[in-house]
């Protein structure tokens, strides 16, 4: 049945690549220091905040249109390359996983910018609870594909130009899930006495998918957006980081339900483990 499925998704050449050759765009004709002065006055991107209600701004890089078909993400990188523009850069040369390609990257004085092209669509958290269980299952089904494309093209990436786990002991890796709500729900868990596997080869990990990081395009492809936190990890970090993001957007319990299918698997040991650490 999931050869079926891949086939009919189109999902089941995990070594086919990106063959859309990216269009000329306005900016492509500025120079560094014009897109530095039109992003004075450029507005947000409306698809770039958080769920309504949630105050937060993005951490990881707010996003303005630039033009009608290019987006800027403020990053900060100031002089080199951001690591999400070679990781988007990647994607894009060694899966068909549909996602934004980079136009330039441009140094500022406090910031750098990112320019994308800009994806027409909707977020799918927008449109998921208004999706059947037939079309929900068929969106997990397409990023589970995404997610096994990525570890069958790590092989390919020279690894010294993007983040992994740099600590001896690999727990230590995922600090950032220190002060999550995840680890508050769960503080009083006892630590367990199994240490994490460390035996399992790096993998490269999107590290932050998420309903609204999902474009549903006017093309009918899913967008996959969002890559700051991209690096190499084993195989079960994409669940923990899944369901970290799940619980601090709060989101609907039926997407909940469909991350394993996107992850690939539950690995609720691990995840138990690093909610506790």
């Amino acid at each position: 049945m999931a050869q079926i499925l891949d086939r009919l998704l189109g999902l089941d050449d995990l070594t086919r690549k990106n063959t859309a050759v990216l269009k000329p765009s306005p900016s492509d004709a500025w120079s560094n220091a014009e897109i530095i002065e039109r992003m004075k006055t450029a507005p947000e991107l409306p698809d770039s905040m958080v769920n309504v209600g949630n105050p937060e701004a993005l951490p990881w890089g707010d996003v303005y249109i630039l033009c009608s078909d290019t987006v800027v993400k403020r990053c900060a990188e100031v002089s080199a390359p951001a690591p999400e523009a070679t990781v988007l850069s990647f994607v894009h040369q060694h899966t068909s996983i549909p996602v934004p390609r980079v136009r330039r990257y441009v140094p500022n004085k406090w910031y750098g910018y990112l320019l994308m092209e800009k994806i027409p669509g909707k977020r799918l958290d927008t449109l998921w609870p208004s999706y059947s269980p037939l079309q929900k299952f068929l969106a997990a089904w397409t990023l589970r594909g995404y997610v096994r494309q990525l570890r069958q093209a790590s092989a390919a990436y020279n690894r010294r130009h993007i983040p992994g786990p740099m600590s001896k002991k690999l727990e230590k890796s995922f600090w950032h899930f220190s002060t999550s709500k995840m680890t508050k729900k769960r503080s009083d868990y006892s630590q367990p006495s199994t240490p994490l596997d460390d035996s399992q080869p790096l993998v490269l990990t999107h590290g932050h998918i998420r309903l609204r990081n999902v474009i549903v395009g006017d093309d009918g492809k899913l967008w996959l957006t969002g890559w700051p936190w991209a690096a190499f990890y084993p195989p079960y970090f994409e669940y923990i980081a899944t369901m970290s993001a799940a619980d601090a957007d709060e989101a609907d319990h039926s997407w909940i339900k469909h991350i394993p299918i996107v992850t690939n698997g539950a690995y609720r040991k691990e995840l138990e483990y690093i909610v506790g650490v």
